[in-house]
């Protein structure tokens, strides 16, 4: 899979932007018992250093394919770290005994966004046939129902109050804000303009929570799965347009090995 080149700088923006709701994203802590815990596309470490003061004892395993992210990642956390999957199997398959967590915390649209189908096909072959007993996820999902649905009320509120330049290039790379699967893309994206281009051409929503759940229900059983609207966005969009968001986006699913 290939990803696009930062900046330090933006890295490091980036990083700060995935701190935030921390508490949030460690919704699947308190509820997993395992012995090691992977996080797949662990940036610069800071989940996993969260996960470190709630799991001490915990082997904590970051997988990245950024070099900048795992150099950070390694300063941050006392951990063990790959960029090679296939090395990273082989670790896991050398644990005999111990219980393990695959965690993916925003990073499954991004799979899709620089991977494409195929690297997404990847990405769930690797979950289901790979020795991890749990897979936790939290990430921007809609539902098959939001996926169908005109919001053409909602869109002209929006649409009065945004800035014509970032709609029209988001309109013209996604479509029409009357649609609620756009018009939520549009609000889960519209306020990244230092970084627009590429906030632009990634696709937050490539799946349907339906969707997820059909590529991993053959080999797990849900423990847990709930989406929300997070309030912070909520509020932003409050201000911003005087409007609701139209929909939950954020899925969170714990999953267990049947």
């Amino acid at each position: 899979m290939h990803f696009s080149p930062v900046s330090t700088s933006h890295f490091d923006k980036y990083s700060r932007l995935m701190a935030r709701g921390m508490a949030d994203k460690m919704f699947f802590a308190e509820r997993l018992d395992a012995d090691v815990f992977v996080d797949f596309g662990c940036a610069d470490g800071t989940l996993l250093q969260a996960l470190q003061a709630i799991k001490p004892d915990a082997e904590l395993i970051g997988y990245d394919l950024s070099d900048l992210a795992l150099r950070a990642a390694s300063n941050k956390v006392c951990g063990t770290f790959f960029s090679d999957w296939p090395a990273l199997e082989e670790h896991l398959q050398s644990l005999t005994g111990k219980s393990i967590a695959l965690i993916a915390s925003s990073v499954v649209h991004e799979v899709y966004a620089y991977g494409g189908d195929e690297a997404g096909v990847e990405f769930w072959e690797r979950v289901t046939r790979g020795p991890f007993d749990y897979f936790v996820m939290r990430d921007m999902a809609l539902s098959d129902d939001d996926q169908n649905q005109i919001d053409f009320n909602a869109a002209q509120i929006v649409r009065e109050k945004s800035d014509p330049d970032i709609l029209a290039d988001f309109e013209g790379r996604w479509g029409p804000i009357n649609f609620r699967q756009h018009l939520a893309h549009f609000l889960l994206k519209y306020s990244y303009i230092d970084n627009w281009t590429r906030e632009l051409n990634e696709n937050y929503l490539p799946l349907t929570r339906e969707d997820i759940l059909s590529r991993l229900e053959e080999d797990f059983s849900i423990q847990l799965a709930s989406c929300e609207v997070l309030p912070f966005l909520a509020g932003q969009v409050a201000t911003d347009f005087g409007a609701a968001f139209p929909c939950p986006t954020h899925f969170k699913l714990i999953m267990r090995r049947r």
